[in-house]
């Protein structure tokens, strides 16, 4: 189908009069579409602004909204809660519930504000915590033993180095020194960077007896079995020897875990496919530890790993390669994964490291306080009426106390 065509002539327009009528007509008509959008637009944005400020306002209103607990059910609670650990049996923390003042909304003396209730339990777990803490500090100091590095621990290279874990030398007497991580990851390219820089470093950190030329001695404290079994017998002189090996298991597996996952930190595992340097770094997984001395019902979380139960794990998408330095020739068919470090800037094909080399056979202090504490293991023991004493007051007279304790005679 044919058009006709448009002849501006034909209207009785000049060609130049029919331009500006036209333009003119455009105009006119596109401020009528541009006014009608920016009334919309304005009546839109209040909209979305009146609609925010009632949800903000809901929000404040709900956010300073009292929860009113009744104090009966909240004292039982507390009860439940911390009369097996505390050492006075929660008699102070029940007469400070029983007297927190009424919700100031409701003023019903009947009930209690939950948020003054949370403030008082997270209080009371902080504090608690770390007496724990500290008592479980100054034993480990009492028990365990001192060492001095003979060696230090290497990482393996492809000159044919191979790893090696620290090797340390028991001291017997030492009264001034300073404590040190027992594994100074080391390699043979590391860099040394500025040492001027280094120097000043450890002029900073030197105090008056290191300045006039007696430097303290670095050592490492670590606890071996038998100064574990002293430890845990001190803590609970009616603990069976099994519960001491199967706690001392425990801390084994979580050490052996925290020294695999470092090594791994520092160096990553590739594999080379088709050219290409793709990570692919083992499975981390947590160590299964026993956890049968708790004197309190276990967490979730704790339940779930006794019980392992299964998990959907969905399928590992494979990381775009990034160019890394390389130790040989990457077309090597022998040579399926490299290992990179960031730190050390240079990359292996041997493995950084032989995990029967590092097998661990004391106990670091970091490791004792979380398994011990996870254990509740001064709660349980027959000291736990005697835990806000002083550490250096209790565990040097453990024995008095004990007797004390097994005679009836009530202490705190």
């Amino acid at each position: 189908m044919m058009r006709r065509p448009f002849h501006v002539a034909s209207m009785g327009w000049a060609p130049s009069q029919a331009v500006d009528g036209v333009a003119a007509a455009l105009r006119t008509h596109l401020a009528s579409m541009a006014s009608s959008v920016a009334a919309h637009c304005r009546a839109g944005a209040h909209a979305v602004a009146a609609t925010q400020c009632r949800h903000t306002t809901q929000v404040l209103q709900d956010k300073d909204q009292q929860i009113d607990i009744n104090r009966k059910k909240a004292v039982d609670v507390m009860r439940a809660c911390f009369k097996p650990i505390l050492p006075d049996q929660g008699a102070k923390l029940l007469h400070r519930v029983q007297n927190l003042p009424p919700p100031s909304v409701s003023r019903n003396p009947k009930c209690i504000d939950l948020d003054d209730l949370l403030e008082l339990t997270h209080n009371t777990w902080a504090t608690t915590s770390r007496n724990w803490r500290t008592h479980l500090e100054f034993l480990y100091a009492r028990h365990a033993n001192l060492y001095r590095v003979k060696e230090e621990m290497r990482f393996a290279n492809d000159n044919g180095i191979l790893s090696q874990d620290v090797i340390l030398v028991q001291e017997e007497r030492a009264k001034n020194y300073t404590l040190r991580d027992a594994r100074r990851p080391l390699y043979d390219l590391q860099q040394q960077g500025d040492v001027m820089a280094q120097i000043m470093k450890e002029r900073a950190s030197m105090d008056d007896d290191d300045l006039h030329g007696k430097k303290r001695p670095e050592l490492v404290a670590a606890m071996p079995f038998e100064a574990f079994d002293a430890c845990i017998r001190e803590i609970d002189p009616y603990v069976e020897e099994n519960d001491i090996r199967r706690i001392f298991e425990d801390c084994k597996k979580l050490q052996t875990h925290r020294i695999e996952t470092s090594f791994r930190e520092l160096w990553v595992r590739h594999e080379l496919v088709d050219g290409v340097a793709n990570i692919n770094q083992p499975a981390d997984e947590e160590p299964q530890l026993s956890k049968l001395m708790r004197g309190i019902e276990p967490s979730f979380e704790t339940t779930r790993k006794m019980k392992a139960l299964p998990r959907m794990k969905s399928p590992k998408k494979r990381k775009e390669g990034f160019d890394v330095p390389r130790a040989e020739d990457p077309e090597d068919p022998h040579a399926a994964y490299f290992w990179y470090s960031k730190d050390f800037e240079t990359s292996v094909w041997t493995p950084p490291w032989d995990p029967k080399l590092f097998e661990v056979q004391e106990v670091e202090r970091d490791v004792f306080l979380e398994v011990c504490l996870d254990e509740f293991l001064l709660p349980n023991s027959p000291f736990g009426s005697l835990l806000d004493k002083l550490p250096t007051d209790l565990w040097p007279n453990a024995e008095a106390y004990l007797e004390q304790l097994e005679g009836g005679e009530t202490l705190f």
